[in-house]
């Protein structure tokens, strides 16, 4: 794999969910709002290249020890057997998932949350909230975390769990455990949330539409996500839905489909913009001025911090 490859660590197919025609969208970046072609933003280079093929098998082997239900050994042979011919492997890994979540997003919103979509199955429960968790391990901030991590750092993190001595290797491991198979604290809090939580998706009744940030795994509070995933629909997921902390009150018409007010669409779109943090937001032109004009309001008063 050329090592100047920009690679998208938000799925183009998600960002096209934003997009009237599926090739432009409009973003704010840098204090300007643009349209730009898909295919160029929201990438950075070489995501996936500091990740060795000693890594991605020895994530698969774990993945093995830990659920041996997932792989049985010929299984495992020839998932190995790609990894030493294909330079892109980690890469095609992770867009197996992209187009398992996307299938979803896509289904929930056509079926209304029903049948086969139905968000009260629990694969694709664990498909969308994990799919949410994978776009911070994926974020340019994150891998650069790792990148900067020196050989004192690994003594004084990492060597009470590790006997490896190598730095470079510790971080193409850390790197490809997280993109393959999310922390182990992470795992645990996925199936909880998809075991206990109430998922549910809302339509906008507005002629607002949802916009989302690079930084939306910010969103997440103790109680409650809403994770946008068009202009026209968002998943709300929450720990109890009569909880008075809860920050969005949808209208509900089933138990898993419901309607969100203009109020309420607009709240997601501040906390979005709020949350960005200087990252790129994306969606409608006059919802992102919108979000971003009240936004800054907000930060010159409260916090005093750029968007």
């Amino acid at each position: 794999m050329s090592k100047t490859k920009k690679e998208h660590y938000i799925p183009q197919s998600y960002i096209k969910q934003f997009s009237k025609n599926g090739k432009i969208v409009c973003c704010y970046y840098n204090g300007d709002i643009k349209e730009l072609p898909i295919k160029s933003i929201l990438q950075a280079k070489t995501i996936y290249d500091s990740i060795n093929a000693e890594s991605s098998k020895k994530t698969l082997f774990d993945i093995y020890i830990c659920n041996p239900n997932l792989f049985n050994k010929e299984k495992l042979k020839i998932e190995f057997t790609k990894i030493n011919n294909n330079e892109q492997y980690v890469e095609q890994r992770l867009s197996k998932i992209e187009n398992n979540f996307i299938q979803i997003i896509r289904g929930v919103q056509s079926s209304h949350s029903k049948g086969k979509f139905s968000l009260k199955n629990h694969h694709n429960r664990l498909v969308i909230i994990s799919f949410f968790f994978l776009l911070n391990h994926r974020s340019p901030d994150h891998l650069s975390y790792i990148d900067n991590l020196s050989s004192d750092d690994f003594k004084d993190i990492y060597a009470p769990f590790s006997l490896q001595n190598d730095c470079e290797q510790m971080k193409s491991d850390i790197k490809s455990y997280s993109l393959f198979s999310l922390t182990d604290f992470e795992r645990r809090l996925i199936h909880s949330i998809s075991d206990n939580w109430n998922f549910v998706l809302c339509k906008k009744m507005s002629s607002s539409g949802f916009i989302f940030g690079e930084h939306s795994i910010h969103m997440m509070s103790k109680n409650e996500l809403l994770f946008p995933i068009s202009t026209n629909y968002a998943i709300l997921i929450q720990k109890n839905i009569n909880s008075v902390e809860n920050i969005y009150h949808p209208v509900y018409l089933t138990d898993s489909y419901a309607y969100l007010s203009e109020n309420e669409v607009k709240k997601s779109n501040f906390n979005q913009a709020c949350q960005n943090k200087g990252g790129i937001l994306v969606g409608n032109k006059q919802d992102l001025k919108e979000a971003i004009l009240i936004g800054d309001l907000i930060n010159k008063y409260v916090k005093k911090r750029p968007l």
